[in-house]
């Protein structure tokens, strides 16, 4: 039953009963009407829209920090490098592209080559499609020597269920793939070990 249907019957059902009220006549019967109309009217109800729990996406991972501003202008946390001993990471820039005025084949660059010869290294970009984000790479060994991309998000709105720091996880591929509509320019898509995307660069 649709909202116009209910709000009709208990209209309806309203006239009825203003109309048992105000006759003087077969006040038992009128009573005994209406007795049996209130289960009825009772049991109407307007339907009601179920909004669904949104899914945690198991690729990314929730940090709970405050987001600060750093010396360069990014969007970070406290302990965005989580206590790594930076001094065994080259360090890039940090590339402002809140004006779309900066060079993001040299971003992507810096990673792709840390990736293929296998090199520490740690550079962060700052994009502002609808708002300010700053993605934070690291492109390191896990403790078992297998080389991955650590890819933190700090954004000064929600980024996903209302969160605004978040780690991807299980980043252990990174193809490079030409964007179609430019002769030189490319882009990194970084994957999980079953090919899913988790993020593209």
């Amino acid at each position: 039953m649709n909202v116009a249907q209910v709000i009709s019957k208990i209209i309806f059902s309203s006239m009825i009963l203003l109309n048992f009220s105000c006759s003087s006549t077969n006040q038992n019967l009128e009573a005994t009407k209406v007795e049996s109309l209130l289960p009825a009217i009772q049991e109407w109800k307007l339907p009601t829209t179920i909004i669904p729990t949104p899914t945690p996406d198991p690729n990314w991972k929730v940090v709970s920090a405050s987001v600060i501003q750093g010396k360069e202008g990014e969007l970070t946390i406290e302990n965005i490098t989580e206590g790594r001993d930076m001094s065994q990471y080259e360090q890039d820039v940090h590339y402002d592209c809140r004006q779309f005025k900066c060079n993001r084949q040299k971003f992507r660059n810096f990673i792709w080559q840390h990736w293929v010869k296998k090199k520490r290294g740690y550079t962060k970009v700052t994009y502002k499609p609808h708002f300010e984000r700053t993605n934070h790479i690291f492109i390191e060994p896990n403790k078992q020597g297998e080389w991955k991309i650590t890819s933190r998000s700090v954004s000064n709105e929600p980024l996903q269920n209302g969160n605004t720091v978040m780690d991807a996880v299980g980043i252990n591929t990174v193809e490079r793939i030409k964007i179609k509509s430019k002769k030189i320019e490319w882009e990194l898509i970084f994957k999980n070990k079953d090919g899913e995307i988790i993020q593209k660069i």
